[in-house]
């Protein structure tokens, strides 16, 4: 291949036609590439199309360089790409004007090429072609230069990045570990201080945790199961699930929106995982829960619902109900910072999906008309879902929606790593913002 480049205002390619007329003496048949600079002008109008082609729009240099045998080019950085331990000559017959005019970094007589100034330089160059020699002036080249090549760059470049972006998600993982066992006990201790303050200067004292549900549910079975004759079995003990379950998730959401601007005193003085105050809302309002779900075990002894081991799925729907409070919540907390009306958008937001959720009736016997929708309502929407899964297991003898019931689990862990993240990501911007 031959690779010349423009200088001096010069446009080099004259070597071609000698080339082809030396190749033609000696009877040996060679095809020769031909690829101009970008910047001379258009000169393969005398090429012979027998023996070379113009490749100089070919799209890819690289795998011209592998496919040619041997590089005539004059000072082109391409030369250094074809350390392949094949023939490369310069042909440089305006090396001295060159030289006077430009020069190089790196003396051209420390290059590992052969140097020809004419025709018949390059001709003795070729015939007299060494392969030991060529390789050995290479590798001391090589060694000059400090270059290094083992043929393992990409696997080493992909291990490279592999083992970086392992670390960094272990090194974050690590930190939110090591970050929630030092600050749980704060959480605690908080949490105990939250309910005791909410109770303090009331009548009935912690009863309200009691009675405020059991209030609401009396209300909506009123509402629902009398007056609109709502079909239900075990109606009450129904009820009382969903709101239990809706509560949590409703509060904690609610007061995550301005989480941050309220323990500005906190915030502002200490250090502190902007997601364990969300974590002490979410062991207040998982407190209150608890107490609610105790009512639920009475009401199912006095209703004499039958249970089964199906009740164990209890476990991965309240950690699925967890992992999404927990990653909705740490989302809001981090735009309620700088989202002012944040917290109008999410009221709205809850109260459709209060009503879409469930709570008071069966999403997929009320809905059933409306088929496939009622399906799309109860897997799509996580609540919903958890819910009715819930009620299944609970009171109803069922095994829950198990394959939906994983994914949203999965689709939580990831919701609650996205909220962790961007929390550590811009946490430290929100004392200037508040």
């Amino acid at each position: 291949m031959h690779l010349p480049i423009v200088q001096m205002g010069k446009i080099r390619c004259r070597i071609l036609q000698d080339f082809e007329k030396y190749l033609k003496k000696n009877g040996e048949k060679w095809y020769v590439l031909y690829r101009a600079h970008r910047y001379s002008e258009d000169d393969s109008a005398g090429l012979d199309p027998e023996c070379s082609a113009d490749v100089t729009d070919y799209p890819d240099m690289q795998e011209l360089l592998a496919a040619a045998d041997m590089l005539i080019t004059d000072y082109s950085s391409y030369m250094g790409l074809f350390f392949l331990y094949r023939p490369c000559f310069l042909y440089t017959p305006d090396l001295r004007e060159y030289l006077a005019k430009t020069g190089f970094y790196v003396d051209i007589h420390e290059w590992p090429f052969p140097i020809c100034e004419n025709m018949e330089d390059l001709e003795k160059q070729i015939r007299s072609f060494d392969e030991e020699k060529n390789r050995a002036r290479i590798m001391e080249h090589h060694q000059q230069m400090g270059s290094y090549e083992s043929g393992h760059a990409c696997e080493a470049v992909c291990s490279w990045i592999k083992q970086k972006v392992f670390v960094r998600r272990t090194y974050k993982m690590s930190r939110f570990l090591k970050d929630t066992k030092k600050y749980y006990k704060y959480a605690i201790y908080s949490a105990k201080s939250k309910l005791q303050s909410e109770v303090a200067s009331s009548y009935l004292n912690w009863l309200w945790w009691v009675l405020d549900p059991i209030c609401f549910m009396l209300i909506y079975t009123l509402i629902f199961g009398v007056v609109f004759n709502a079909k239900e079995q075990y109606f009450t003990v129904f009820i009382f699930i969903g709101l239990t379950m809706w509560d949590f998730f409703n509060k904690t959401l609610q007061q995550s929106v301005k989480i941050v601007k309220n323990n500005k005193s906190i915030v502002a003085k200490v250090y502190l995982p902007k997601y364990i105050l969300v974590m002490v809302r979410m062991f207040v309002n998982g407190f209150k829960m608890l107490i609610s779900f105790g009512i639920v075990i009475i009401m199912m002894v006095i209703y004499r619902v039958p249970v089964s081991f199906n009740i164990l799925y209890m476990i991965p729907i309240m950690l699925t109900l967890f992992l999404f409070t927990f990653g909705c919540s740490t989302i809001v907390a981090h735009f309620g910072v700088f989202v002012q009306d944040l917290s109008n958008v999410i009221n709205i937001v809850l109260r459709l999906l209060f009503y879409i959720t469930g709570i008071f009736y069966n999403v997929e016997t009320r809905l059933a008309k409306f088929a496939p929708w009622n399906k799309v309502i109860l897997h799509c929407n996580p609540l919903a879902l958890l819910l009715t899964s819930a009620r299944r297991c609970m009171i109803y003898d069922q095994t829950p929606a198990r394959k939906f019931l994983l994914l949203w689990m999965v689709l939580s862990f990831i919701l609650s790593a996205i909220g962790v993240k961007i929390i550590y990501k811009y946490e430290n911007s929100y004392v200037k913002v508040i």
